[in-house]
């Protein structure tokens, strides 16, 4: 009988960290003899596949570092910047630069799975004829892997990513992908509620890496036993534009103060891809522009508006600051004397009418006669505007900085944060766990497959929706199910925050595992407005944690 060869890659970051077996290792000696193979027999899996295992999380998208010190909680809504539509994500995989797996391929392992917030599980079955490499070779081969996703911006029919023949190249792929267009509607955002399919609608993002394999360690790979590869960073395909009310001089009301801005800008489609991508290197920022289509007139997007802490870094000090912070998006641009631009209102005082509020309109080319530098605007780059004084009849004063988009950098201050009650945090039932580790927020499963059962009271903000997910860390990716009021096993349990006690129930789903599993409880609270943002409901009593982390133990 031929043993069961899987070969695992892993993705993290926002990241794709993908994984194999440690050089030199074989299987483990005390396996069982019967999974052995036989004498005469060629070695390989028992249905000639390997299998792809991801773990993708929606941390830092891309590697690139800026000055800007990033602070960011769990309870930015902003998560959603780097999130994944799993109806919307295509990954292709090469070796020695022949396609190997494609979308939509005959896969009956395929799956993504997970959360915004918490991460996603992929799995991948290839056949492994399909990557057209000789197991006994002592030369290593390059395995590529393409990923891209969120290109449904619209809302309507999933989008259809290209199909091509396996042995297609990289170059080939990156042909029929280049043309790839996206547009952002009027009303589109990334913390917007999901879409009529019930699916959010993000930003598209692609991103490739080349790992350097040796083929017989590919193809021995098990799960318990596998090579650490590496990461891709996924790069958005847009430009994220922000305008900061730092207006100083304020009276006791707090005005004069910013009411209201948009963005303008003439290109109004963006393409998937970046410029070069087919000598793209994993985690780089760009510094080319891959235009879209421009529209008959420019698009105009009502910037959303927040207060938040940025926390930045001037002359080598610290700077700590609380405002107000508007936000919007747009495709990659060229800049005119015209477009893109931010226009904004003004209002002066308490009891200043509308129609004598200030107008501003500020090109993103320069202002008051002082250019700003920019040619272009490059996807995955924040360009940020803070007004630092306004008077009636001359121009703002303001300052302009571009970075690189990393990591959220900004702490968002809301009054509608989750909020527990006194005592509300996270208690567990007696009796319905084998132990919990108080300090790392560790839950082990009792093995006679008795559900944990747990409470916790959310009272603010009242009227927003609660939703608790499990987001798997180990490769069964339905190891826990919760028990829903009616006694069906869920993957997901939801309800209105009305400030009493929420009851949760959490079994396993295999009475004998032959593996450790683990996932983790995380409660998602969305609001009135849309926002998404993860409730931390361990409240400080379980060290620094912010979710449950529950534990399956093998049993051999």
């Amino acid at each position: 009988m031929n043993t069961r060869r899987l070969y695992y890659l892993r993705a993290c970051g926002l990241m794709i960290a993908a994984l194999a077996v440690a050089a030199g290792l074989n299987a483990c000696s005390d396996a069982d003899p019967a999974l052995e193979p036989g004498a005469g027999e060629n070695p390989g899996s028992m249905d000639n596949t390997v299998t792809f295992s991801f773990r993708i999380s929606d941390g830092n998208v891309s590697r690139a570092g800026h000055d800007d010190h990033v602070t960011s909680p769990d309870e930015n809504p902003d998560i959603n910047e780097s999130s994944i539509n799993t109806k919307d994500v295509a990954f292709y995989v090469f070796a020695d630069d022949r396609l190997g797996y494609r979308p939509l391929q005959d896969d009956d392992f395929y799956s993504l799975t997970g959360a915004s917030g918490g991460g996603y599980t992929v799995n991948l079955k290839i056949d492994y004829k399909q990557l057209a490499v000789d197991p006994d070779s002592p030369d290593r081969i390059a395995i590529r892997i393409l990923a891209v996703a969120n290109m449904n911006t619209s809302g309507t029919d999933p989008y259809a990513y290209p199909q091509l023949d396996y042995g297609s190249t990289y170059a080939q792929v990156i042909g029929e992908l280049e043309s790839k267009q996206f547009s952002l509607p009027a009303t589109w955002d990334p913390a917007n509620l999901p879409s009529a399919t019930g699916r959010g609608l993000y930003i598209p993002m692609f991103g490739t890496a080349v790992f350097q394999v040796n083929p017989k360690e590919l193809y021995d790979t098990e799960t318990w036993q596998t090579i650490y590869l590496g990461s891709v960073s996924m790069l958005r395909a847009v430009v994220k534009v922000e305008l900061l009310d730092g207006i100083a001089d304020r009276d006791d009301e707090g005005f004069p103060k910013i009411a209201d801005a948009w963005l303008d800008y003439s290109v109004v489609n963006g393409k998937l891809l970046p410029a070069d991508a087919l000598t793209y290197i994993n985690g780089n920022q760009v510094d080319k522009n891959n235009l879209g289509d421009a529209g008959e007139t420019p698009a105009v997007r009502n910037m959303r508006s927040f207060t938040g802490t940025l926390t930045h870094t001037v002359n080598g000090a610290s700077l700590r600051e609380t405002l107000k912070i508007f936000r919007s998006y747009c495709p990659e641009q060229s800049i005119s004397s015209t477009t893109p631009c931010i226009r904004l209102k003004v209002q002066p005082s308490a009891s200043t009418p509308e129609a004598e509020w200030l107008d501003y309109t500020i090109p993103l080319e320069g202002y008051d006669g002082k250019p700003f530098g920019f040619v272009n605007l490059y996807r995955n780059h924040i360009y940020r505007i803070r007004v630092n004084s306004v008077n009636i009849g001359v121009p703002a004063e303001i300052t302009v900085t571009a970075l690189p988009w990393t990591q959220e950098d900004i702490e968002w201050n809301y009054d509608q944060n989750p909020g527990l009650a006194d005592g509300g945090e996270i208690k567990w039932v007696e009796n319905t766990y084998q132990s919990i580790d108080q300090n790392t927020a560790r839950l082990v499963m009792m093995r006679d497959m008795t559900p944990a059962k747990c409470s916790f009271t959310l009272s603010s903000p009242l009227g927003a929706t609660w939703r608790a997910i499990l987001v798997p860390e180990t490769a069964d990716r339905d190891a826990f199910k919760f028990i829903d009021s009616a006694g069906n096993q869920v993957d997901d349990v939801s309800g209105t925050i009305d400030g009493n006690a929420i009851d949760l129930t959490i079994t396993a789903t295999d009475s004998a595992p032959k593996e450790t599993n683990r996932t983790r409880l995380q409660i998602i609270v969305t609001t009135l407005d849309g926002r998404t943002m993860t409730a931390d409901v361990c409240a400080g009593k379980y060290g620094d944690s912010k979710y449950f982390t529950i534990i399956q133990n093998s049993q051999l």
